[in-house]
């Protein structure tokens, strides 16, 4: 190209590119104005007319509920009136049903509808209460006839009748009333069909708001403005996808390089997690097990008991315990060395862990001390197992550096008990067996049932 000559196909390119720019500017602000002009509009106008529709209907609807409040009311006097009547009658001809001095408790309430009354009687010569309705809830420790007659006198419908040294007393709760005003109301309503015919009037003066010409002017203003906006976005799609286009290579390694970082970052995140979850598996795993012998240690064997003792509270499944101790274990300590009896202890360690069930579980409980737990089995099966294991250790020979050393182990067994309030007394009874089993000569188990 000579010096001086414009590239006419680079400024066409350029011209080209200021007027996609352009064009698109003009479409969002011209988008951005119609969508707002026809916000403004329909806060103004329909709104308004909304709200006026809504006001009619909490009109209609207030008219509605005072009657039937009024209504409510109304039926609350006529139902209490009606029980007034009703238990004078049947406190009037409480005579008729007394025979040789005896009530017959059972045709007292007959002639009504006795679910609706309760039925009370005060004894004078025992001084005390003769009969009373399972449905009060009446304390029983009224121990005179002034207490019984202010109790009958806290219902709103009540009488009394001193009748053959008794005082019967018939009363009418709160609940059953308001129950039988409640009926009454559920009826009325569905005569009147408020819950359907109001709703139709007030719908139907909805509509006749709907159908103003105001209404249809502008429901026409706003199809077109919405037809304008969608013209107006086909033509942004439009514009925006021959800018793509355009510039398809440029924009496609730029979105390669980021998206090539997100899915690194994502790995990198991944990795981490991963760290984290097995670094907070291997603190468990270390807040958990004892680092000797690797099995569970003290701290995690008293939460397991806590929580399968409040197993047993619900279901009370059997749960037995035994506490182990290794005979003697403080002469290895003083004959071999330190180093040795931990090696005894691990020995001992793989011996029970490889002598129970997968649904039982041992631990450290300290020092020489073990525990076995037994879940969902007998007391008798618990033993026979702890008498496999003791005859077991005693037969074993623990190799250590030329050394042949031999143990035996002690165990005392227990369960919990029904009467216990805590995990803790069935520990206490286990240490006490273990204790006579040390006492009576060692390497044998003793029970505490």
């Amino acid at each position: 190209m000579e010096e001086g000559v414009v590239d006419r196909s680079k400024l066409r390119k350029i011209l080209y590119l200021y007027s996609i720019v352009i064009v698109m500017i003009s479409v969002i602000i011209l988008t951005t104005n119609q969508l707002k002009n026809i916000e403004i509009m329909y806060k103004k106008d329909v709104e308004s007319l909304y709200n006026n529709a809504i006001q009619l209907k909490k009109k209609h609807i207030k008219n509605i509920i005072d009657i039937t409040v009024k209504h409510i009311d109304r039926e609350r006097i006529n139902v209490t009136d009606q029980f007034d009547n009703n238990i004078d009658y049947i406190i009037n001809s409480l005579q008729f049903h007394i025979k040789e001095d005896e009530l017959n408790i059972e045709n007292i309430l007959k002639t009504k509808d006795r679910n609706e009354y309760d039925l009370l009687v005060w004894d004078n010569n025992k001084n005390k209460l003769n009969y009373i309705s399972d449905k009060l809830l009446l304390n029983k420790s009224i121990k005179s006839e002034e207490e019984f007659i202010n109790y009958i006198k806290k219902y709103k419908v009540n009488r009394y009748k001193s009748l053959q040294n008794k005082i019967i007393a018939i009363v009418v709760r709160e609940d059953t009333i308001e129950k039988k005003v409640q009926n009454i109301i559920m009826d009325y309503v569905r005569k009147t069909e408020l819950s359907v015919n109001e709703y139709m009037w007030i719908n139907q003066a909805l509509d006749d708001l709907m159908l103003k010409g105001e209404v249809i002017s502008l429901k026409k203003h706003f199809q077109k403005q919405i037809i304008n906006s969608i013209i107006i976005a086909i033509s942004l799609i439009l514009i925006l996808i021959l800018v793509i286009f355009v510039f398809e290579k440029r924009y496609y390694k730029i979105i390669n390089k980021y998206y090539n970082t997100i899915i690194r970052e994502k790995q990198e995140l991944v990795m981490e997690k991963t760290k984290v979850e097995n670094e907070y598996k291997r603190l468990e795993s270390i807040a958990i097990t004892d680092p000797l012998t690797n099995l569970y240690n003290r701290y995690f064997t008293m939460n397991y008991l806590q929580s399968q003792f409040l197993r047993f509270q619900e279901k009370e499944v059997n749960f037995n315990l035994a506490m182990g101790d290794i005979d003697y274990f403080k002469n290895v300590n003083d004959t071999y060395g330190h180093e040795a009896g931990d090696y005894v202890l691990e020995a001992v360690a793989k011996l029970l862990k490889g002598n129970i069930r997968k649904t039982d579980l041992v631990a450290r409980w300290g020092g020489e001390e073990f525990i076995i737990i037994f879940p969902n089995i007998s007391g008798e099966e618990v033993i026979k197992n702890l008498n496999n294991i003791i005859y077991k250790i005693e037969r074993q020979d623990i190799e250590y550096k030329g050394e042949t050393l031999k143990v035996t182990i002690s165990f005392g067994v227990s369960h919990f008990l029904k009467s216990d309030n805590h995990y803790q007394e069935a520990l206490v009874r286990a240490d006490k067996a273990l204790y006579n089993s040390k006492r009576s000569g060692r390497n044998q188990v003793k029970s505490n049932f």
